[in-house]
Parts: C-alpha cells; sequence; structure tokens
C-alpha cells in the first residue's frame, strides 16, 4: 500500500536535516520530475512528485531521533512494522532485518526500521522502501491510456485427454557417503557501513560579525545603611529571639517570637531569652531591652555579609544568562562542514576503505559526525563568544582545533554495560562491528586507534585558512 501523505511529509521534511526547506545533494538525491514554477525543488514539491509516482529519494539519511520517531509512526503504536503498516522490498528487508541487534526473524521491528533509516542505503518510493541501488531502473510513470477492453471470446474447451499412467519405476536409493561438514564460515556483524559517497563541494564562507550584546551590571555593594540597627529586628530576623521554656512531648524548647512580642514582654516585666540560632543551644535570660546592644554589632555584619552574597549571585546568574544567550546564538549561525575544510583534499580515492561488502570514507564520515555533534558545536560557539572579533581564517584553525581535539580522544570502551545498538549508534566511526567475539573486538579497538591518529593529521592539511 501507498505511504500516506502526511507520513511522507512528516519523512522527507526529517531528511531535510539542515532545515532549509529543500533537499540537498549531501542529504539525499532525487530522481524524477520535481519543481514548482520557479524550478524550486522544495520539500512540499517533492512529497507531491513521489506521491504522484513521477520521483524518489535515494541514498538518504536521518538523525537518530528522527529516525527513532519516524519508525514508531510507521509502527502505528506497535514495535512491529508490518507489511500493512508499510510496503519494504524483500532485498531491502532482508538488509533491515536483524540492524540494532535484533534477531534476523523475517519481522521488522521499530528499532530495526530506525537503525536502517539512521544507516542510509534506502530509496523512498511511493509505495514503499527499496535499496537505492534496487531503484537505479526508476523511471517516471506514464500517464495511464483509457482503452477499451476487447470483446470477450467465447472458444469450446478441448475434450478431455484419459492417458494411462505410466508404470512405477523402482530404483535402489545409492548408498549414504559420509562425508565431513566443511567448517562453518562467521560472517562478522557490522552495525553501520555506508553504501554511498558524500559528494560536498567546498564552500568557503566569512563568518559573520557578531557584536556582544550588552554585559550586565555586575554586584551592587550593599551600603550598611540599608541594614537596620535595632536590636529587637535584628535578632528577631535571625530567630535568635525566643519566650520562656515550654515542653512539646516531655521535650523541653523555648519558641521563637517576634520583634514587638520581645518588646512587649520586657515592658511587661518577662523574661526574654536569646539563643544561639540552633534549636539546642544555649539560650541567655534577658531581662532589659539594654542589654540587647551587644549583639548589634554581630547581627548587622551577619546581615549586611548575606545581603551583599545575595547581589553577588544575582549578578553570576545575569552573567549566566548573558553568556549561554550569546552562546546559543552563535552556535545557530556556525558556519557548516565544507565552509571550514577543503572537501577535495578529504575526498581523495586513497582514503576510501573497503569493508565487505561496502566501500566508504571512514575519515571523512567520522569527522563530519563529530562536527555535528551537539557538544563539538557549542564548543566551536563558547570559544568564538570568548574572542567575537576573530577572521575567518582565526575561525576556521580554533574549529580545527576543537575537531582534532576530539578525534584524538576516541577511544573503544571494550567493558560497556548495556545496549551495544544504542553504544556504536553513537560512536561516530562508521563500519564497526558488533562485539561478538574478541576478534571483533580487536577490529574495532584498532579501527578507532587509527581513526584517531591519521585524522587529525589529515584535518590539519585540509583547513581552509
Amino acid at each position: 500500500m501507498d505511504i500516506a501523505y502526511g507520513t511522507l511529509t512528516d519523512l522527507i521534511k526529517r531528511i531535510d536535516r539542515n532545515r532549509n526547506n529543500r533537499i540537498d545533494a549531501y542529504e539525499g538525491r532525487v530522481v524524477g520530475a520535481v519543481g514548482n514554477d520557479n524550478g524550486i525543488a522544495g520539500t512540499r514539491e517533492t512529497a507531491d512528485a513521489i506521491v504522484a509516482g513521477r520521483a524518489q529519494i535515494r541514498d538518504f539519511t536521518l538523525d537518530q531521533p528522527d529516525a527513532d520517531e519516524v519508525a514508531r509512526g510507521l509502527a502505528n503504536g506497535d514495535a512491529w512494522v508490518s507489511k500493512d503498516d508499510l510496503h519494504i522490498s524483500d532485498r531491502a528487508r532482508a538488509r533491515i532485518d536483524g540492524l540494532a541487534g535484533g534477531a534476523a526473524d523475517n519481522r521488522i521491528s521499530a528499532k530495526e526500521l530506525a537503525a536502517a533509516l539512521s544507516r542510509g542505503g534506502l530509496a523512498l518510493a511511493r509505495d514503499g522502501l527499496y535499496l537505492s541501488d534496487e531503484a537505479s531502473g526508476y523511471r517516471p510513470e506514464p500517464p495511464p491510456v483509457n482503452r477499451p477492453e476487447p470483446p470477450p471470446v467465447n472458444r469450446p474447451e478441448p475434450p478431455p485427454v484419459n492417458r494411462p499412467a505410466p508404470p512405477p519405476v523402482n530404483r535402489p536409493e545409492p548408498p549414504p557417503v559420509d562425508r565431513p561438514e566443511p567448517p562453518e564460515v562467521r560472517e562478522p556483524r557490522y552495525y553501520w557501513q555506508p553504501t554511498y559517497p558524500i559528494i560536498l563541494p567546498t564552500e568557503r564562507r566569512e563568518i559573520p560579525r557578531i557584536p556582544l550584546p550588552p554585559r550586565p551590571e555586575g554586584a551592587r555593594k550593599v551600603d550598611p545603611g540599608e541594614v537596620s540597627a535595632d536590636p529587637f529586628e535584628l535578632l528577631a530576623a535571625s530567630g535568635r529571639l525566643r519566650t520562656r521554656r515550654m515542653f512539646l512531648w516531655f521535650i523541653p524548647y523555648h519558641p521563637k517570637i517576634g520583634a514587638g512580642e520581645a518588646r512587649a514582654a520586657l515592658q511587661a516585666g518577662q523574661q526574654v531569652y536569646v539563643g544561639s540560632g540552633g534549636f539546642w543551644g544555649s539560650k541567655r535570660p534577658i531581662t532589659e531591652a539594654g542589654q540587647l546592644d551587644s549583639y548589634v554589632a554581630e547581627e548587622r555584619a551577619r546581615k549586611l555579609a548575606d545581603l551583599q552574597q545575595a547581589e553577588n549571585r544575582a549578578a553570576e546568574s545575569r552573567l549566566s544568562a548573558w553568556r549561554e544567550s550569546d552562546i546559543q546564538n552563535r552556535q545557530s549561525q556556525l558556519p557548516p562542514f565544507n565552509s571550514v575544510y577543503d572537501m577535495v583534499r578529504l575526498n581523495l580515492n586513497n582514503l576510501i576503505v573497503s569493508e565487505c561488502p561496502a566501500q566508504f570514507n571512514r575519515n571523512l564520515i567520522t569527522a563530519l559526525n563529530i562536527f555535528n555533534q551537539p557538544a563539538t558545536r557549542r564548543e566551536i560557539a563558547r570559544k568564538w563568544h570568548e574572542n567575537p572579533d576573530m577572521t575567518t581564517s582565526e575561525f576556521n584553525r580554533m574549529a580545527n582545533s576543537v575537531e582534532t581535539r576530539k578525534v584524538s580522544e576516541l577511544y573503544w570502551d571494550a567493558r560497556h554495560q548495556g545496549d551495544w545498538g544504542t553504544y556504536l549508534g553513537t560512536n561516530p566511526v562508521p563500519g564497526l562491528r558488533y562485539p561478538d567475539t574478541q576478534e571483533d573486538v580487536d577490529y574495532n579497538a584498532a579501527v578507532i586507534r587509527r581513526v584517531a591518529v591519521e585524522l587529525p593529521l589529515l584535518l590539519n592539511s585540509a583547513v581552509l585558512d
């Protein structure tokens, strides 16, 4: 069955990862007749063309959160994507079955479909998903031709022919031959192997000049005159004024009282008490108001320190919000990867690796994945915030220093506890294996170690000045 228009429109919008309302070359290949009267092939025009059967999208990929959301929507509320939910070709079904650590049970789960959508190599057509190489012979559907049906022809059925059955032949069965079974050849399970080249032209852009917003005011120095000199108010505010001893479930204690209650009690000739501040601390009896003057200096200093600390915290909060706002603004305006690096230098043929059965540029894909990680983009934006007047060359070198440092810190966590599909999905290096055996673990460690050593040198040579 054909994909619903709403589901198809949502999927194409998620393929548009840079949210520019069209499918760029590195996001997917649109094949067929797409475009409006102005010749613009936007996401809406692409969806209309696919629904009409005039176009396909091949070699697209989704970010993992988008892939999970689309897969859950196609599964219609359960964990499985049935043939009624989505048509998937036999070859594509064989490729998807067993991804993300799932069992090869000839059923497609939402988790396996999400892994396939983030892995790539699929083609999206009106009636479902295919492999990209499977859809290479695609042609737009011709317009329907209404031809009249020919008149029915009534032909007489031929008479039945009764032929005698041949006599049974009893042939002796050959003797059994005991041949040793060949050893089983283990095929490693790869998590993700790109099946398409990354074609991204070099496009150096000047970074925008973003001035810093006005810096917030610093902490105000609290005037000592703002602190009251009344000993009753000072001691009551700190909870040190207490009344006579009472009992709570046989436990003696002195309840707190306010400044007015303390004045009234002393004027009536009753005793009040000044505590040390705690529930169990000592309580000094007071019979005259003059006895409270010895506490004024201590309480005023404490109150002044509290007010100044509150002012300092408010100033720090304003400064932190100002800094965070500018970093987020710069993060949303970072130039793309192909504006920082020379793509011709990163796309050399001798950088292509061959892993059964795929061929891909592991270094380039790793660099792209790390550059697009939120933590990397935030660190670049933070350094740009610290030096907002840097030139484009200085910015590119700074971004390259962040990128190469993160690449050099890559490693394989052989003691990871949890779902290996999730761990491999967050690892930026493509073509890693599920750690089924020690050989697979050694392979992953060697691949990541080689990338961490070679890729920083390659990026340093390809950064644009």
